[in-house]
């Protein structure tokens, strides 16, 4: 079974030091009324987009993997170049889990929450501690989409 302990945080209050991708989008996303520009393309490699969903009993599809995402760099350590070839993370107790912040998002604009989660890998469950923030947000091309950013918070995956 896995564990899953969480609580929701103002991405206003953050240490902007700290999470300077996570208030930086955040700022960049109200700051446009949650609309994209060419802006954008400097956030690309550190994030994941989704496509939203009708319903939420799993995590959105991802679309887009950043090559400098913490989620690309935990999985990938231990899955390696194949983690997301389903298009969602190889852990799908958390793809359940995770998938009411994605909800949230949606109905919301954003998202932001502290996690503690034991992720199952081939070689056996660990302890993740990350801070997760997620915007639901409009393409130019009147797309709408997810934008997820975490930071990992146990230095050992960094």
């Amino acid at each position: 079974m896995i564990e899953y302990d969480s609580k929701r945080l103002s991405p206003d209050y953050l240490c902007r030091s700290k999470f300077s991708v996570i208030t930086s989008l955040h700022d960049y996303m109200t700051s446009n009324n949650f609309t994209i520009d060419m802006d954008f393309a400097e956030f690309f490699p550190h994030l994941t987009i989704c496509q939203p969903t009708k319903t939420y009993e799993l995590a959105p599809p991802i679309l887009l993997m950043g090559n400098q995402s913490d989620q690309k760099k935990l999985f990938e350590t231990h899955y390696g170049n194949d983690a997301f070839t389903t298009g969602r993370t190889p852990d799908a107790n958390l793809e359940r889990l995770a998938a009411a912040g994605y909800e949230d998002a949606v109905e919301n604009g954003t998202f932001c929450q502290e996690c503690e989660a034991t992720v199952m890998f081939p070689e056996g469950p660990q302890f993740v501690p990350f801070l997760r923030y997620m915007v639901h947000y409009q393409d130019p091309g009147g797309r709408k989409l997810i934008a997820y950013a975490a930071t990992l918070l146990n230095r050992t995956w960094q």
